[in-house]
């Protein structure tokens, strides 16, 4: 039964336009880091905390996400990190492992023919929300994935 509503919650994470997307982040990180043989997942947060979009809440959500399952399954890692930065103009969202790390050397356009869909699926999704993504990676130094988007502009009340 646990494990139904886990999946649930994984299909769309409610609490995420109720709770906002630090909560939820932390809400993920916790559970995943909860799972014998994870790596240890510290999540960090700084700066006021802004609201985005459903839409572009629910792309960082799943970004961060898809990231930290491609750690759980590939990077043989002990220890990730998970930070929010709200800075003056753009949210930074940094994601890190000390894992085995891979070759970044692939093109994005090559990623779905060599089967990396997960890093294909964090590329269109940064697209599709007009983020800035950069994903290093060293053999044996672990993974960083960068997330950049900035903010919406603010629609007052009443506003055409």
């Amino acid at each position: 039964m646990n494990n139904l509503r886990r999946v649930i919650r994984g299909l769309r994470p409610i609490y995420l336009e109720d709770l906002g997307l630090v909560t939820s982040l932390k809400m993920l990180v916790r559970e995943m880091e909860q799972n014998d043989g994870n790596p240890l997942i510290s999540f960090t947060t700084m700066g006021l905390e802004r609201r985005f979009s459903p839409q572009v809440e629910m792309s960082l959500y799943r970004m961060v996400q898809e990231s930290l399952n491609n750690i759980i399954h590939h990077a043989q890692a002990l220890k990730a990190q998970v930070e929010v930065n709200f800075n003056d103009n753009a949210l930074v969202i940094f994601i890190q492992d000390d894992g085995k790390g891979f070759d970044v050397s692939i093109q994005p356009s090559e990623l779905a023919e060599k089967g990396h869909f997960g890093l294909l699926g964090l590329h269109e999704r940064a697209q599709l929300i007009g983020a800035d993504i950069k994903i290093d990676s060293f053999p044996e130094k672990g993974t960083s994935v960068f997330i950049k988007v900035a903010y919406e502009p603010d629609v007052l009340v009443g506003e055409i």
